[in-house]
């Protein structure tokens, strides 16, 4: 806080009654160290940093005054001839010099009306500056001119660069009533002399000499007995300090910066009673301000801190509107906030940073701060409002605006978590606002995204899933897996084409991740299954050879593809894909089942069109091993409709043999039997007639044998011998039958029919070998 160290504040109308000689000096170098102590305090690091603070909202006709303090540096810079150079700077915080303005005179802390400069010692060797300037004269309605404020800013700017001290000459920049627009000779090498002394370097006996001098003249000025008590203060003198001290406040009570220095030097002296009596004093001789508020300072100083801030309260109850005390229970609650953030006492720190604000409710970095705070409690809510305050109150804040971002971007990360989606896009627009390079934002927005719509996409919604992907999408193009995602939902929604177009952004991008090509492939083989179904058989086709472009050995896409051929009776198209497979992999059972299902539809094709010749074909052109029952009767049927049957009978047996119960072979044998015993009469050979219905009949009782009816096997063979046959191997069949027929009843245990058989057998062939060993086993 300022009371915290001496400080020592100059102004351009400090009133002497010192007239300027009449031949002046070269410089004025034995004035300027009046004001520092009496020691050469200039600037030893260039650039020189300067913050000027923004000229007040809401006053018009002040906007050319910063420009008039850039032409104070401006001038300094070349009345230096490069010895100096200055550097403005967004941030108070690594600022040497920082302005501010005040709306209306300075009030009467010391005498001065339109600026002073604040020098603060921080140790030894270390201080910092700051400039107070007013926009108008004290009781005045009126701006300052833009020429008054000029000579301003020179005369201010230079005390703070160095020149702590006032010319004697009226033309001069340093003169107390000075009225110059631009350093004179007499000031710049004043100036280059100050910076060819080394820093630090006493000056005491030339201030001493010059404030004696004052003082000799005016002995009432209480001012320059109190500043030199300072210089004594600094050379160690502190028993002439206290007199001097002393002798300011004899002339004014309330001379606040002597009260504090006179306390000051009875502590430094040891004379701790005298402190406090002399601090009593003051109290007792006025409750005033000024005295709590020295109070507050020394129970600072000795880090009694609840005192202090109850000290400087009730300053303020005696005058609310002392500035002092307001400023150091402001700084005070200020650093205690401080100290409570870095011990991230949390709570303690809003409630000192909401009473410093109480004191000013301007202060951007106390806003800053607040935000800090919240900020770290994970409060970015409240962090967001802390910070927009402070960029209310100061626009060119950087550091609050780039923590506005931050925190805009913590919050997206928070509504993020508890899937506010749109909440949490919106905090992220607001942090690139502000703060466009910050690259954790673009990270954060993109992860939101791909949250989103792996969220949408797992809850099933696959309408917003898709749109959130596309939203993806437009914020980071690049974002390959996008499509791959978008691919799978469209192909879950049956969208074949867009899933498609989806997957080939991929494969296109990459042709050699085999992610994304079995995607692509996929996508083809079940589209084109889709087609097929839906009889587009030439889309469908189209579909599946573009997936066998990319996978020509791929051989579940080689069989759909011969289907959709199928479907289209494009039989050679097909067979011709079966093939093909067959040479990739010989023994799939697929394609060989598919060959044969082929030859089946070109049979059962020519049948339905009647052209039984071509769909005998078809069906014979199926190996015997593939062939099944329906097939063989199949081929039985068509040799009846050429009007073959024996070649037909041929076939039912083949197929009863493996199937003796099939029903459709028994019919078939019934038919053909119809159509011989119907020949008899009508043929001009009916011997063939005769043999051929006997053989009809001999397959009838096999197929009778195989359906358990063994009496209607006995009847139907019985039928069969009646006939007179010609042809001496049907009746060797006969016979062989009949054998058959009787090991059947053996079999079954009928004896009696069994025997009856064999007679049969015995008449028919008496020689046969086989029926005495049949009776031999029955007697």
């Amino acid at each position: 806080m300022k009371s915290q160290r001496p400080v020592f504040i100059i102004s351009i109308l400090i009133f002497l009654s010192i007239a300027a000689p009449a031949f002046p000096a070269d410089d004025y170098f034995n004035h300027i160290t009046v004001f520092s102590d009496g020691k050469i305090t200039r600037f030893s690091q260039m650039p020189i940093r300067v913050h000027l603070a923004p000229t007040p909202i809401g006053v018009e006709g002040v906007e050319t005054y910063l420009e008039s303090f850039r032409y104070a540096m401006r001038e300094w810079e070349a009345a230096a001839d490069g010895r100096i150079q200055f550097q403005e700077v967004a941030s108070t915080a690594n600022a040497d010099i920082r302005v501010r303005w005040q709306r209306s005179g300075l009030t009467r802390i010391i005498d001065t009306a339109l600026g002073r400069t604040e020098l603060t010692r921080l140790s030894e060797t270390d201080f910092e500056v700051d400039v107070v300037l007013s926009l108008r004269e004290r009781g005045s309605a009126a701006l300052l001119s833009q020429k008054k404020m000029r000579t301003v800013c020179l005369h201010e700017l230079g005390h703070a660069i160095g020149l702590w001290g006032h010319s004697p000459d009226s033309a001069d920049v340093f003169f107390f009533a000075a009225t110059a627009q631009r350093p004179t000779d007499r000031d710049k090498a004043t100036l280059q002399k100050v910076y060819a002394t080394p820093l630090h370097t006493p000056q005491h006996e030339d201030a001493i000499a010059v404030l004696k001098t004052q003082i000799e003249a005016n002995p009432r000025h209480a001012r320059s007995h109190y500043l030199l008590g300072a210089v004594n203060f600094d050379k160690g003198k502190v028993d002439a300090a206290i007199a001097n001290f002393t002798a300011c406040l004899a002339l004014d009570p309330g001379f606040q910066q002597a009260n504090e220095k006179l306390l000051l030097a009875y502590q430094k002296s040891g004379r701790r009673e005298e402190a406090l009596v002399q601090l009593q004093k003051m109290l007792n001789r006025e409750a005033s301000p000024e005295g709590y508020n020295t109070a507050g300072v020394m129970y600072y100083q000795s880090q009694r801190i609840e005192e202090a801030i109850a000290a400087f309260k009730s300053a303020l109850q005696i005058n609310p509107r002392y500035q002092l005390a307001k400023d150091n229970l402001h700084q005070l609650y200020r650093e205690q906030g401080i100290a409570a953030l870095a011990d991230e006492t949390y709570p303690q720190a809003i409630a000192f940073f909401s009473q410093a604000l109480q004191l000013d409710p301007t202060d951007s970095t106390l806003y800053s701060l607040t935000g800090e705070v919240y900020a770290k409690k994970g409060d970015h809510q409240n962090a967001i409002m802390e910070y927009k305050k402070a960029l209310q109150f100061n626009p060119g804040a950087t550091d609050a605006k780039q923590n506005l971002a931050r925190s805009y971007n913590n919050l997206g990360v928070q509504l993020t978590l508890s899937q506010r989606w749109e909440e949490a896009i919106d905090a992220y627009q607001q942090a690139r606002q502000l703060m466009p390079d910050l690259a954790s934002v673009k990270t954060n927005l993109t992860d939101l995204y791909w949250k989103r719509a792996n969220t949408l996409r797992d809850q099933g919604i696959l309408d917003l899933a898709i749109e959130a992907y596309r939203e993806l999408l437009a914020f980071d193009s690049g974002a390959l897996d996008v499509h791959s995602l978008l691919g799978d939902l469209y192909f879950q929604k049956r969208n074949y084409p867009q899933a498609i177009r989806e997957f080939n952004e991929v494969f296109t991008a990459d042709p050699e991740n085999p992610q994304a090509r079995n995607n692509l492939i996929a996508v083809y083989h079940k589209y084109g299954q889709v087609l097929d179904n839906q009889k587009r058989y030439a889309q469908a086709i189209a579909q599946l050879e573009a997936g066998l472009a990319l996978a020509p050995a791929h051989i579940n896409l080689r069989l759909s593809l011969a289907h959709v051929y199928e479907h289209a009776k494009d039989f050679n198209s097909a067979r011709r894909v079966f093939e093909e497979i067959l040479e990739i992999e010989p023994a799939n059972l697929q394609a060989k089942t598919g060959l044969v299902n082929l030859q089946i539809q070109r049979g059962n094709y020519f049948l339905n069109r009647k052209e039984y010749t071509s769909a005998l074909k078809a069906f014979e052109s199926i190996p015997e091993s593939d062939r099944g029952t329906g097939i063989y009767n199949t081929i039985g049927y068509l040799y009846l409709m050429k009007k073959q049957p024996l070649k037909a009978l041929g076939i039912f047996d083949t197929a009863l043999a493996d199937a003796p119960q099939d029903k459709v072979a028994y019919q078939n044998l019934l038919s053909i039997e119809s159509q011989f015993e119907a020949q008899l009469n009508r043929t001009d050979n009916p011997q063939i007639a005769v043999d051929n219905l006997a053989l009809v009949r001999n397959s009838l009782v096999h197929c009778l044998i195989g359906r358990n009816e063994y009496l209607k096997a006995k009847a139907k063979y019985r039928a069969a011998l009646d006939l007179t046959l010609g042809d001496t191997e049907v009746k060797a069949t006969l016979i062989n039958t009949g054998i058959h027929l009787a090991k059947a009843f053996q079999k079954k245990k009928c004896p009696k029919n069994m025997k009856e058989v064999i007679r049969w057998v015995q008449e028919q062939a008496p020689d046969n070998a086989a029926v005495p060993q049949l009776l031999e086993d029955n007697p």
